[in-house]
């Protein structure tokens, strides 16, 4: 057992130094502390350490504790913490949780969100979004916890989401998960809906609520229980 614990804890390190190697291989002057005052206004161009914006900070790569008293932003990646009472901001890879009052924002994340009002995810989410609207582009395996979820590109109805959404009201592309909220809404659902109104193109799964829609069958609405395989 403490072999195998070892072990684990040997991999865990190992992978952290390649992400933070990864995070800063693009960045020339990499300072273990920076402190950034405005978008042109910041020494150095990549911190692994602590990375500070008063109020606005702005750097190429981050590999450790971001915080602002306005923005954060990175241009390429960023791992670890991003905490700021405005908005945090990863123009391209988050591997890290972002933490604001505002809003967060990633290109593509393998992490958390927690906003009080708004989370995004441009491209694909494996992780968690908690906040009152949360947005991803795909969910590969994630949560989203809020008043309003959105998971998918509009439009785009040829991605499978695979994940949770829980909240008033939940809305997907084709959906392989759990819906839990007043209204869920997904075209092609691989899994279950729960709530007061649920709503789909085809079923595969169960749905139960006090309105069961399903356009494409005998019975398009059904109340309390709806199953299909």
């Amino acid at each position: 057992m403490k072999t195998r614990f070892r072990t684990i804890l040997l991999s865990l390190f190992s992978l952290l130094a390649i992400l933070l190697t990864c995070a800063t291989a693009r960045v020339e002057g990499v300072w273990p502390i920076g402190i950034s005052f405005s978008p042109e206004h910041h020494v150095p161009e990549g911190v692994i350490g602590l990375a500070l914006g008063l109020p606005w900070g702005e750097y190429e790569a981050v590999a450790g504790i971001e915080a602002s008293l306005a923005v954060n932003k990175t241009k390429h990646w960023m791992v670890g913490f991003q905490m700021t009472p405005g908005v945090n901001m990863a123009d391209q890879t988050l591997l890290a949780w972002q933490a604001a009052c505002i809003a967060n924002y990633a290109e593509d994340a393998f992490g958390i969100q927690t906003a009080i009002a708004y989370n995004r995810i441009n491209d694909s989410l494996s992780g968690m979004q908690f906040g009152a609207a949360n947005f991803a582009g795909e969910l590969k395996h994630g949560l989203q916890i809020g008043i309003f979820n959105r998971a998918g590109p509009p439009g785009a109805f040829d991605r499978v989401q695979n994940g949770i959404q829980f909240g008033v009201v939940n809305w997907s592309d084709n959906i392989s998960g759990t819906q839990l909220g007043l209204w869920n809404r997904a075209p092609d659902i691989h899994g279950l809906q729960l709530g007061l109104v649920n709503t789909a193109t085809t079923l595969h799964g169960l749905q139960l609520g006090l309105l069961n829609f399903v356009s494409e069958s005998t019975l398009p609405c059904l109340p309390l229980l709806r199953v299909s395989f």
